[in-house]
């Protein structure tokens, strides 16, 4: 710093001062994934598995904060700071309220500044991606109500039908499961009376790949056909059943499900 007045400036100047610049982080966690819904402190508040990976190089991340916005709300901060240096961080987030929206995001900070993290949350460089929950329970038992053979090839093709669950949360997917019984007078096909919303005692396979097997039956009219690891996974009331063995009893077993699962 120089002083000076109306007959000009000095010309040694002040000790010089230096002052550097704060480095954090600039980069947004990625693969930022929900996990399993429970519920959390009580019977009516429910919590989330969140997962991410931290963002690797300079400025270095060692902490992180989670945002979520409210039925279209602004973000704010939910639970405490997470420290972690993993390459994959996991946090649970809890006290979330049944049937409300929420979108979820990241945001990344270290240990440089008075709190390690950006100060604007909108204008935060390092926010990650958003996810969606809704925390709504699991639906209730959906109901085939029709399944039989059709063209063009009735020997292995069958079209379901089913209702919505009347009970419990709203139905987001289904996913199907089917065992053979058998053919000709040999056939046993089990009771099929049981309330039990679990999947069905072995021996059955969901329709979809697994990887035990490849797509034999592949997922006609479903929202995912053909995708490699995953079950077939439909968003509608009916589906075309492919591959099946001729002159064989199958039973089908349908599942309906949620954001909080099956």
């Amino acid at each position: 710093v120089f002083s000076g007045n109306i007959n000009g400036f000095e010309t040694r100047g002040s000790a010089a001062g230096i002052q550097a610049t704060l480095s954090l982080p600039v980069d947004a966690a990625t693969d930022v994934t929900l996990g399993d819904i429970t519920l959390s402190g009580n019977a009516s508040d429910f919590g989330v598995d969140l997962s991410w990976t931290r963002p690797q190089g300079f400025p270095s991340v060692n902490r992180f904060y989670v945002a979520a916005s409210e039925n279209g709300g602004a973000f704010r901060r939910v639970g405490g700071i997470i420290h972690s240096i993993d390459r994959v961080v996991t946090a649970f987030i809890g006290s979330l309220s049944k049937g409300r929206r929420y979108l979820l995001r990241v945001h990344c900070g270290n240990s440089e500044g008075p709190t390690g993290f950006h100060v604007d949350m909108a204008q935060d460089p390092t926010k990650s991606s958003t996810v969606e929950v809704t925390p709504d329970g699991v639906p209730g038992r959906a109901l085939i109500t029709s399944g039989a053979p059709v063209v063009p090839d009735m020997n292995s093709m069958v079209q379901l039908r089913w209702e919505q669950p009347n009970a419990g949360a709203i139905a987001s997917y289904y996913h199907i499961a089917y065992r053979s019984c058998g053919s000709g007078a040999t056939a046993v096909c089990m009771d099929g009376s049981t309330t039990a919303l679990e999947p069905a005692v072995a021996p059955i396979d969901y329709l979809g790949c697994s990887a035990r097997r490849t797509c034999t039956v592949p997922c006609q009219g479903g929202d995912n056909p053909g995708v490699a690891g995953e079950r077939c996974r439909f968003s509608s009331t009916s589906a075309m059943v492919q591959g099946l063995e001729s002159n064989t009893f199958y039973q089908f077993f349908l599942y309906a499900g949620s954001t909080a699962g099956l």
